[in-house]
């Protein structure tokens, strides 16, 4: 008898979740992440969590002391600003090449390999106050290990967590990363300031990847499995099918257990199979039409719900609305500040005098960065739905589907962070040459409006037919099958 011609029932949750079909349905391997118990499960999130939330402080570092950098290496703002925009372009480079090797060789052995890269350029960086292309190799090392977290770690959710398990984690690994990201610049600037040199904030990240990096290699296994011969249930046979639930692991908490627990957490433990198959996937996903429609939609500025085709409109109409409020009225109130930049490229340029500074209305400047975060945030909530949408009309299974989104969900996040790079490397050029801040920020919230309006009337026109040419770009499916009018994600 031919073993994929076994019925499996359908495997559903427990407690409050009995009535929930698990998705996507486990294997009975053990070995299966989705198997594992709920502590190894909450470790691997919270040590991913943990140094996803460091890199987010990091990118952002120099941000709040430009000045102090500038006069320090005395350069102009726009080789400061490089320190920014070079390790941003870097991350974008080895995010590509970090969700292609994690297909090859599992994304464990990527994540430690990066985080030696991050913990490298930050222990670099504490010595680099005294040259600007030492501090600028430093920021390019951390590049390199930012990358595969900011493109691997969704993955890593889906492949750990059920669908009706992900909101919560997503949510979280999105507030956190946000927290860090804008937070701690305000944080690092003042300690810069009081301590007299902006090197001290690479001291204090040094010392939490020094708990970051042990807690990822004892906490961290490799989470792809292979669950293509897997005995994995599909559709009910019966109308009445007896309910699987999980078994419950106990592990007594020993010397021998803590043993082979440890002799578990090889750095390379990756045993999938057709990986150059879906190696290849990774950069088909770059050129199916969605991926960059999101991308166009989302750059410039996780739910329970089903993203229909309106909510996906009415939140992209949304956040886009946000986005542009807070967008124009920083840049417009922020500009008016602002005093001509020096055509020295020999001498720091200072955009705000301190007579300007001190006239400033932080709370007002913060609401508006508030609006503008609300709306990016807004618009980031839409990504993966729509993706999901795509993926479901196309694949042929749900671990198919699920591949696709996370390659195509890569690609939106690797682009972001090259556009973020040159964004920032060319706004110091730009702002001159287009009229002032107040003249640039105009352009972008009417750039931003036009992209909104062509995609939202790209997908109410011809939404089935962007989905069609995912799938024949990136050979999911024979498209002649039919498929079902709602998305098979029902959350995410």
């Amino acid at each position: 008898m031919d073993p994929t011609s076994i019925r499996i029932p359908i495997k559903y949750g427990t407690g409050k979740f009995s009535h929930v079909e698990l998705v996507p349905q486990p294997s009975d391997d053990p070995q299966d992440p989705l198997n594992w118990p709920q502590w190894k499960k909450e470790l691997n999130l919270a040590s991913l969590l943990f140094m996803a939330s460091l890199i987010g402080a990091m990118k952002t570092a120099l941000v709040a002391v430009n000045d102090v950098v500038a006069t320090r290496y005395q350069v102009s703002y726009t080789w400061v600003a490089a320190l920014t925009a070079a390790p941003l372009m870097v991350s974008a480079i080895t995010g590509f090449l970090s969700s292609m090797a994690a297909k090859l060789v599992g994304k464990r052995p990527v994540y430690l390999v990066s985080s030696a890269f991050v913990f490298a350029g930050c222990i670099w960086n504490m010595t680099a106050d005294s040259s600007y292309g030492s501090c600028m190799g430093a920021r390019v090392m951390q590049g390199l290990g930012w990358g595969a977290f900011d493109t691997l770690l969704m993955e890593t959710i889906q492949d750990t967590f059920y669908e009706h398990e992900r909101n919560l984690r997503v949510s979280l690994y999105t507030i956190l990363t946000v927290t860090m990201t804008w937070a701690s610049p305000l944080l690092g600037g003042v300690i810069s300031y009081r301590v007299g040199s902006f090197v001290t904030q690479y001291r204090i990240l040094s010392a939490l990847f020094a708990v970051a990096i042990p807690m990822l290699a004892l906490m961290a296994p490799e989470t792809a499995f292979n669950r293509s011969k897997a005995a994995i249930a599909t559709t009910p046979v019966l109308s009445f099918t007896f309910p699987w639930e999980p078994q419950q692991t106990h592990i007594e908490l020993s010397r021998d257990s803590a043993i082979d627990y440890v002799k578990e957490m090889k750095p390379w433990s990756f045993t999938g199979e057709n990986i150059l198959l879906n190696s290849i996937q990774s950069p088909r996903a770059l050129a199916a039409p969605t991926t960059s429609l999101v991308f166009l939609v989302t750059a410039l500025p996780h739910s329970n719900q089903s993203f229909t085709r309106c909510v996906s409109s009415l939140t992209i109409a949304g956040g886009a609305l946000l986005a542009l409020i807070g967008l124009i009225s920083f840049g417009l109130n922020t500009g008016s500040f602002i005093s001509p930049s020096s055509p020295s490229n020999e001498t720091p340029t200072t955009f705000l005098t301190p007579e300007a500074a001190h006239e400033l209305n932080l709370p007002l400047l913060s609401l508006q960065l508030g609006l503008l975060a609300a709306g990016a945030s807004t618009l980031e909530a839409t990504a993966r739905p729509l993706l999901a949408r795509s993926a479901s009309f196309t694949a042929s299974s749900m671990a198919t589907a699920q591949r696709s989104v996370g390659d195509m969900h890569s690609w939106v996040i690797i682009l972001r962070n090259l556009l973020a790079g040159a964004f920032v490397l060319t706004v110091p050029h730009v702002i001159p040459k287009a009229g002032g801040l107040k003249a640039l920020v105009i352009g972008l919230g009417t750039f931003q409006v036009g992209i909104t309006i062509f995609v939202l009337s790209l997908w109410h026109f011809y939404e089935k037919s962007v989905w069609r040419m995912d799938g024949k770009v990136m050979g999911l499916v024979n498209l002649r099958m039919p498929h079902p009018e709602e998305s098979f994600f029902d959350t995410d």
